[in-house]
């Protein structure tokens, strides 16, 4: 599947690849999904830390779009690798719901704001802090994940960001922590 992605060449520019291409733009969303999969099906490529710029206030819109769209990538990646029988368990995506994640994110005083999520927060997760790799192999149960691999697809953690899987469930996290 990785290499017939990479043929069909759909021009997007969305996420920044760090590591061997260090600085460099990807602009071709079927390659970058490719190198995504690649990595979430532990056939990571030599030297690649993916990550997509995170949003802050004084993101363009351009940028801001980017991010959305990195989101969107990612969900439907996740779909991808569910429907291939590659994710265990169940997996809550946040598809169509894109742009909530990167206006609020764009919002919040990094500094000051607590961030809460719920079962659907890859992509609050995503436009909090960027970390592709990390939450693919937080999905994946994988030791290098956001939370070790055990907080799997709903239960995230990094900084002042926190997910919770149960319905409801973060009302109370988020009550004490206030």
């Amino acid at each position: 599947g990785v290499a017939l992605l990479a043929l069909t060449g759909l021009p997007v520019a969305w996420a920044t690849i760090r590591g061997m291409f260090r600085g460099h733009f990807a602009s071709d969303i079927v390659a970058t999904l490719a190198i995504l999969t690649a990595i979430a099906l532990q056939q990571p490529i030599a030297g690649l830390v993916i990550v997509l710029e995170r949003c802050e206030r004084g993101s363009t819109a351009a940028e801001r779009y980017a991010v959305l769209k990195g989101i969107r990538l990612f969900e439907q990646s996740l779909l991808e690798l569910f429907s291939a029988g590659a994710l265990t368990g169940t997996t809550h995506t946040c598809v169509g719901q894109e742009t909530v994640a990167v206006g609020v994110l764009s919002a919040i005083d990094r500094g000051r704001d607590i961030v809460f999520s719920n079962h659907r927060g890859h992509g609050h997760f995503l436009a909090y802090c960027g970390e592709v790799e990390r939450l693919y192999l937080e999905i994946m149960g994988k030791s290098g994940g956001v939370c070790g691999g055990r907080g799997g697809s709903q239960h995230l953690q990094i900084d002042n960001f926190y997910s919770n899987g149960i319905q409801g469930g973060i009302v109370p996290v988020a009550t004490g922590m206030a």
